[in-house]
C-alpha cells in the first residue's frame, strides 16, 4: 500500500512539474512575441511626406507646360 501511495505521489509531482514547466514556457513565449511586436511597431513608424522632391519638380514642369504657373 505504501508503494502505491508513493507511486501516486511521484506521478502527481511529475505531472505538476510538467504543467508548471509548460505554463512558464508559454508565458515566456507570449511575452517575447509581444515584446517583438511592440518594438517592430515602434521602429516602423516613420513620417512619410505626401510628395517627394522629384514629384514636386515634375508637377511644376507640368504646370509650366500647361501655362498655369
Amino acid at each position: 500500500m505504501k508503494k502505491v501511495k508513493l507511486a501516486i505521489i511521484i506521478i502527481y509531482i511529475v505531472f505538476l512539474a510538467l504543467i508548471t514547466g509548460l505554463t512558464a514556457f508559454f508565458i515566456i513565449k507570449t511575452v517575447k512575441k509581444g515584446k517583438d511586436l511592440y518594438f517592430v511597431q515602434e521602429r516602423s513608424e516613420t513620417i512619410k511626406l505626401p510628395f517627394q522632391e522629384s514629384d514636386i519638380d515634375k508637377l511644376i514642369e507640368i504646370l509650366k507646360k500647361m501655362k498655369i504657373l
